[in-house]
């Protein structure tokens, strides 16, 4: 393999497939990149055996080939180079990286030792989404999971395609949230896929970069499914599980509901929390005059805080407990300037949504005090 490439190219790809080495595992090939070089094309490729992240950059091929070395040290040495042109070239055993003014020489394996990397069969269901899209509901939904290994199946993401378009959905069981697509040309009703967390974090991760426009295309299999951009190819097992019925979760109807200004709330939220607890719980409680939403936080060892925040009422008074963290996300994910709190009882879930986005819902689930 003998290839020239520009150095910022490069850096960008292997920024690309970073988190998908296996840095942590007892096999050193995982801990390698793959470099291939054929027709024209040269592709970047990781895999930790659970993701596997191809990136094709811009260069000319001189030679064909493959060739596959530390990521760590390359990375490394192209990270601190200057020139703006860098060629790599197979030398015997050895990767050769120079440029106009450094050299080095990078012990390499052979690629025929690299795993093999998985491919999709070309008639699995496929679905096409503009990256923008995909980007603002994943990035909405995503903040409401995290790992588990008691429960894996909310250990992701749930992608339900359905006949009305694409639903994402994530849960920790103290907060959920649900985004709508509809109208993207799925491929048809009644497919769900559970994305793992890291999985999806890195989709998110490099859908970000594409540029407006960009589409991104959805390949589900039974066990795996892999997400293809122009440049980037992104293959992912599934979690094997059965993602919760959580339509039950989300209220139907609320008998209180207050309409407040999300900026002025959420800075409420974060000057009210200092001086949370350890179970980082605020209190939320309607005035006597039904005129604001005052929230209070209190610990023996670090004292009291009151904030008061402008809201507009339907119903009766209402008061609660919630983790701040988990309220303030939820907060986050929207982008109007005024969000509705939707209420039932102090004990049963409270729902977070904006008056102009019926598309997204967050859920979160009180304290019990």
């Amino acid at each position: 393999m003998k290839i020239v490439v520009l150095r910022e190219n490069l850096v960008f790809g292997l920024s690309v497939v970073e988190r998908a080495v296996g840095v942590g595992s007892n096999l050193p090939i995982l801990k390698n990149v793959l470099f291939s070089a054929h027709e024209g094309i040269i592709s970047l490729t990781a895999t930790n055996l659970e993701i596997a992240v191809t990136h094709n950059i811009s260069g000319k091929v001189l030679e064909n080939g493959e060739i596959t070395c530390p990521f760590q040290i390359l990375n490394a040495a192209i990270k601190n180079v200057a020139a703006e042109r860098i060629a790599l070239e197979q030398v015997g055993k050895k990767l050769a990286v120079s440029t106009d003014n450094y050299d080095a020489q990078i012990q390499t394996q052979d690629p025929k030792e690299y795993p093999l990397i998985p491919s999709v069969q070309t008639s699995a269901p496929t679905v096409s989404l503009d990256a923008a899209s995909l980007t603002h509901a994943l990035s909405s939904v995503i903040v409401a999971t995290q790992y588990t290994d008691i429960r894996p199946e909310i250990s992701g993401v749930l992608f339900r395609f359905h006949e009305e378009g694409l639903t994402l959905v994530a849960t920790d069981s103290f907060r959920l949230a649900e985004f709508r697509l509809v109208n993207k040309g799925v491929v048809g009703g009644g497919i769900d896929a559970i994305v793992p967390l890291r999985a999806a974090e890195e989709v998110l991760r490099i859908i970000q970069t594409e540029e407006s426009g960009s589409l991104v295309e959805i390949t589900l299999e039974p066990n795996q499914v892999l997400f293809k951009t122009s440049r980037t190819r992104l293959i992912s097992r599934l979690i094997d599980g059965r993602f919760p019925e959580y339509h039950a979760i989300i209220p139907k109807e609320v008998k209180h509901e207050a309409v407040i200004a999300r900026e002025e709330f959420a800075r409420a939220v974060r000057a009210t929390s200092s001086f949370a607890g350890r179970a980082s719980d605020v209190t939320l409680t309607v005035s006597e005059n039904k005129k604001f939403l005052e929230l209070s936080s209190s610990d023996a060892a670090l004292g009291e805080g009151r904030s008061r925040v402008p809201i507009k009422i339907k119903g009766e008074k209402f008061s609660a407990a919630f983790n701040w963290r988990y309220f303030l996300d939820g907060l986050k994910i929207y982008q109007g300037p005024y969000v509705k709190l939707g209420m039932n009882a102090p004990d049963r879930p409270v729902v977070i949504s904006d008056p102009d986005a019926a598309y997204l819902t967050y859920v979160v689930m009180p304290i019990k005090t």
